[in-house]
């Protein structure tokens, strides 16, 4: 009796841990995480403007293989979408609501399995001193009671575990385009460049 004693009370304190927690970490939240990164200044706005280059450097895409991604409307302008449907990954759909080449790219990133969720997302790019970009990925939701209580019991902490793929997927998008950039063809010569223009 003793023991179920320990055990019930061990778990009403589990249930006022996920409760007491829940309250506190439910509401709206914001996480930004930023790489300067060294490369061409076309190659990084494709690779955080098109969708079918987002899927090749998000840390989620490598959890499973298996998931299955389709598109719809023109890659990198207003409209544009991709869904994922896969056994780790569930399902979502990310929809680009805003666009200024080369500057800034805004989704609507919609969850609907295992949760049922509406966030936001935006990369950003802006130009620095030394020659590289400042890329943010920037991410907007609101934690329900439920989904901050059910986290919280698992002791999981879902800002920093954002953080933390947001930081891999911009390591994954750095590694990307230093490799593509290097492929450019390098650039035309003064000389090459002014021969050209006196021939026209």
């Amino acid at each position: 009796m003793k023991i179920l004693k320990i055990i019930g009370i061990i778990l009403a304190l589990y249930l006022a841990y996920a409760i007491i927690m829940g309250l506190v970490r439910k509401g709206p939240y914001e996480i930004t995480e930023s790489k300067s990164i060294k490369g061409d200044a076309g190659v990084i706005w494709q690779n955080i403007s098109r969708h079918h280059e987002f899927v090749k450097w998000n840390p989620w895409s490598k959890m499973d293989p298996d998931n299955k991604v389709t598109y719809k409307g023109e890659d990198g302008a207003v409209g544009s979408s991709y869904a994922w449907v896969g056994e780790k990954m569930g399902q979502g759909e990310m929809i680009t609501t805003s666009l200024e080449p080369g500057k800034s790219h805004s989704c609507d990133l919609n969850f609907i399995k295992p949760f049922e969720s509406k966030t936001f997302t935006t990369m950003l790019m802006e130009p620095e001193a030394d020659g590289t970009y400042k890329v943010s990925w920037v991410f907007k939701a609101e934690s329900d009671f439920m989904e901050a209580a059910m986290t919280s019991a698992m002791f999981m902490d879902m800002k920093k575990e954002l953080s933390n793929s947001f930081k891999e997927g911009l390591a994954n998008l750095e590694k990307k385009v230093v490799e593509e950039t290097a492929a450019l063809p390098p650039p035309a010569p003064p000389a090459a460049i002014a021969d050209s223009v006196a021939t026209i």
